[in-house]
């Protein structure tokens, strides 16, 4: 089973449309039992960044550790300063997600993983 999931406005409806260059690859999967899933995650946190009035977000072009510019993994350390409400920030530090964003992406693709976990 291949599925290509896609949310073009992050909040509408699903898409289930092979991708071709998964097609091959997911027959294969198929025929040993496993389940292949392409879910684009890019559209709907792109739809939280241009829409983030809607989704309850007010910093979208920095980050809520250090100066949210260049900071990330080790660089947003105990040392570095830090927002006080990380849920209006889309982004912890310059590529990580918060909670309140991956949340929202969770919730974005619940019903895919519904779906895929369904007995």
């Amino acid at each position: 089973m291949l599925l290509w999931i896609s949310r073009r406005s992050g909040v509408g409806a699903v898409e289930r449309r092979p991708k071709p260059a998964l097609t091959k690859v997911g027959a294969e999967a198929a025929a040993h039992g496993v389940k292949l899933v392409y879910a684009d995650i890019y559209s709907p946190v792109n739809a939280m960044i241009q829409q983030h009035e809607r989704f309850g977000f007010e910093k979208v072009t920095s980050g809520c550790c250090g100066t949210g510019y260049l900071e990330a993994a080790f660089l947003c350390n105990s040392r570095s300063w830090v927002c006080n409400d990380a849920s209006k920030y889309v982004f912890f530090d310059s590529i990580h997600p918060t909670e309140k964003t991956y949340y929202n992406l969770f919730m974005t693709l619940r019903p895919i993983l519904d779906y895929l976990f369904q007995d």
